[in-house]
């Protein structure tokens, strides 16, 4: 890269025997079409005694940035995926309080082959207000693993021994792709976040205190996947990985960009494996004790596919347009056996979802636009049960349509959104007939939003508003409830910077929403095991939540950093599973509304270096809940509740190069118990180790990982008790100990640029070198 060098001479000013510091800002651009570039890195080196990294910032969502530094010679650095960086050399006189470096554009850089090098000079976590982002492609951990795998690597998130995802503790948090609501996965997040490879993910960024202009549901945040965009050339990857339980996958990426016209096609296909499960239960019901042991060997495949194109219209318009798919089958064989009887079953489960959007952005000036986006999702979860002999079903599907509109300015964002949602499911068993029942949910929201900064402080404030109408038929014509909810969502921001934005300090309040989805909302009767049903409730309220949030981040010289995060959530009608019996031998589960569930937590995270060559990565999250006594009641039977305790996880992460070609890393978790709202469950510890091994000029990679070393096999329990009413121990022990094998192809070539867009370039260095003239 040639650098560019740059003086930018600030005006001479009188004092009055005080030095203050001066502030620099800007904003960066996408050079071609002027559109801002959010999240791009901003970072400011000292030249003297030697040259080392002093501050850095990321840019908000108008591409604004700012930095303070003392008077003196600096490199400033500017950054962002997909393009050159900029270099600029700074040199900050006396008296200067103030420094407008304008509107820097970025020039788009050709796209570049894979490759195990990673700059240490791009760190991993960025932050921006209420948001830490981690860029999967600078950290050598997620190599050769899975999105669930990636996700459990990144700060405030938990990942327990049964796959379930936790942001700071809680499991409610609203998934995006690309931006972009991903409601219809919200029953198969697990299954959708392993269907992904680490070559598909750009970053992923962990929002927990989203401004008004997202969608108020997640009541613990936004987890947002960011999949690779387009770059100029045409190029993609090919992989494919085996385990010892013959788990598989095929996985194919096309991603270019020619001219103004990018395109990205990924597909990925998941055959699943993992043994056979042993089922233990020990209830007592009504002084009755009954022992149930079994066997389940689940299998299932699925195939995740994503398309996307988009077109430079004009300087100032974009058009994208996204078609991705999620489509799954499994089957679930299961046998038990108690004192007197033996029963089997067989549960078939069909998922698919389709998601068709657009978007369209207009660039009025380097400082306003407007986008209008509309996002069509649509869900179809089948479940069929065969239970000795006798079936019953369950077939559920849902449309959603979502138009949006936002205004964005330097200080000022506007927008409003509609979100029409229509939910069908039918359903049979033997102790409801044919039945069928159509949920309406119409989300109607207006929001406003503003930052601004004052000296060290960077404040965001907004006030968003969503009116929602409920509606539930039962057989089209009896209503089952009819609802409306209006409701105000406040949220605001305050960070706080110091000693050249090496520390920071920021503070959060928001109030968020969890509008129950079709899983939760269907009362068919699961019954694949028959100790034990599960149904949903068609009449569950959503819950709301107020979370406040004090973060504390620490950076040194090296590029390390540390991660403080205290945190407080208080939320009414909970939803939670309850338990209660049925009889003296069977319980049955259901959705219901808790009056309050108060979490606490306390996070931090942090990279070290051990030794010269090995890289460390620590990060520790506990967290206490409280359910105060409340009555709940299901059919006639009135369940007291009073439930609380501590939870989290523990987590170390090693990686180092082997003999300066070869990289490897090392991953170890320990999950405290998890507390519900009826009992506790068991401990988890999960290790890993991996080696990956690029050849043929590191077109090829193949990856050797071991799975839980320590353990052929694992058994997890839980104890749910509810006085006078049952006290009930299950333990699940599934196989553990496995060996992978993955090979992974990257292919590309750089797109060739045209002739006018060389010209083009070729008038911006004769631009720049009369500027370095002038300035000189």
């Amino acid at each position: 890269m040639k650098k560019s060098v740059l003086f930018f001479l600030c005006i001479l000013g009188f004092g009055f025997g005080t030095v203050a510091q001066t502030k620099l800002y800007g904003i960066v651009v996408d050079s071609a079409n002027q559109h801002p570039l959010a999240y791009a890195s901003v970072a400011v080196h000292a030249l003297y005694p030697v040259d080392h990294l002093l501050a850095s910032v990321t840019t908000d969502s108008s591409g604004y940035f700012r930095l303070q530094v003392d008077t003196g010679t600096y490199r400033l650095e500017v950054s962002f995926v997909g393009y050159r960086p900029q270099q600029h050399r700074l040199i900050v006189l006396p008296g200067q309080h103030n420094l407008d470096l304008h509107v820097i554009s970025l020039v788009p850089a050709p796209a570049q082959l894979p490759s195990l090098q990673v700059e240490a000079s791009r760190p991993v976590l960025q932050f921006a207000p209420g948001a830490i982002l981690y860029e999967v492609q600078r950290d050598p951990r997620t190599i050769g693993r899975n999105g669930l795998e990636i996700l459990s690597m990144a700060p405030l998130v938990s990942v327990s021994g049964g796959n379930g995802i936790q942001l700071k503790g809680s499991s409610n948090f609203l998934l995006q792709i690309n931006g972009k609501d991903a409601k219809a996965m919200a029953g198969n997040i697990t299954q959708y976040l392993e269907s992904l490879r680490q070559d598909q993910i750009e970053r992923i960024e962990i929002i927990t205190n989203p401004s008004a202009r997202y969608s108020a549901e997640g009541t613990a945040g936004i987890i947002n996947i960011v999949l690779k965009k387009p770059r100029q050339g045409s190029f993609g990857t090919a992989s494919t990985g085996v385990d010892t339980y013959a788990t598989s996958y095929y996985s194919l990426n096309l991603n270019g960009k020619i001219g103004k016209i990018g395109y990205a096609v990924n597909g990925i296909e998941n055959f699943w494996r993992n043994g056979t499960y042993d089922d233990y239960l020990q209830q007592t019901i009504q002084h009755r004790a009954t022992v149930i042991s079994g066997h389940t060997t689940p299998k299932r495949n699925n195939f995740y596919g994503t398309a996307m194109l988009s077109d430079e219209l004009t300087q100032k318009d974009i058009l994208n347009l996204n078609v991705q798919t999620f489509l799954g089958n499994g089957n679930i064989q299961h046998a038990f056996y108690t004192q007197t009887d033996t029963m089997e079953t067989s549960d078939a489960i069909l998922y698919h979802t389709l998601t068709l959007s657009a978007d369209w952005q207009h660039q009025m000036d380097s400082l306003h636009s407007w986008v209008f986006s509309y996002q069509w999702d649509q869900l179809q979860d089948n479940n069929d049960i065969l239970q000795n002999f006798i079936s019953s079903f369950s077939k559920g599907h849902s449309d959603e349509h979502a138009f949006q509109l936002d205004l964005k300015g330097k200080r000022f964002e506007y927008g409003i959104k509609v979100d029409l949602r229509k939910l069908h499911t039918h359903f049979y068993s033997l102790s409801l007939t044919d039945q069928q029942i159509v949920f309406t949910q119409n989300i109607y929201a207006a929001y406003v939003s503003y930052q601004q900064t004052f000296g060290a402080y960077h404040l965001q404030a907004g006030l968003r508003e969503e009116y929602a109408y409920n509606k539930g038929l039962q057989q089209q014509h009896d209503i089952l409830f009819s609802q409306h909810q209006p409701d105000l969502f406040p949220s605001v921001s305050i960070d706080r910077s110091w000693q050249q934005e090496k520390y920071n300090l920021s503070f959060g309040y928001n109030r968020r929403i969890d509008r129950p989805q079709l899983y939760y909302l269907n009362p068919f009767v699961n019954t694949s095991n028959p100790y034990q049903l599960s149904s949903g409730n068609a009449s569950l309220l959503p819950e709301l939540t107020d979370n406040a949030e004090l973060r504390l981040t620490l950076q040194d010289q090296k590029g390390h950093y540390q991660i403080f995060s205290f945190s407080y959530a208080r939320t009414r009608h909970s939803i939670e599973n309850v338990y209660y019996p049925l009889n003296d031998s069977v319980l049955r589960s259901v959705y219901l509304n808790v009056d309050v569930a108060n979490l606490w937590g306390l996070s931090w995270y942090a990279s070290l270096t051990l030794f010269k060559h090995i890289q460390s990565t620590v990060s520790a999250n506990f967290y206490y809940l409280d359910y105060p006594s409340s009555d709940v009641q299901a059919d006639a039977t009135v369940i007291p509740l009073n439930q609380q305790g501590y939870f989290g996880s523990v987590r170390l992460d090693l990686r180092g190069m082997w003999l300066k070609k070869y990289r490897w890393s090392v991953s170890t978790t320990y999950n405290l118990p998890d507390v519900y709202v009826q009992g506790k469950g068991s401990g988890f510890f999960y290790a890993d180790g991996m080696l990956i091994f690029p050849f043929l000029k590191n077109k090829f990679m193949a990856f050797l990982a071991v799975r839980q070393p320590f353990f052929h096999a694992y058994t997890a329990s839980t104890h749910l008790k509810t006085t006078n009413l049952f006290d009930e121990t299950t333990r699940l022990t599934t196989p553990q100990r496995r060996l992978f094998l993955g090979l992974q192809y990257s292919f590309g070539k750089p797109y060739q640029t045209r002739r006018e867009t060389r010209e083009k370039m070729q008038l911006e260095d004769k631009k720049t070198k009369s500027l370095q003239e002038i300035i000189h």
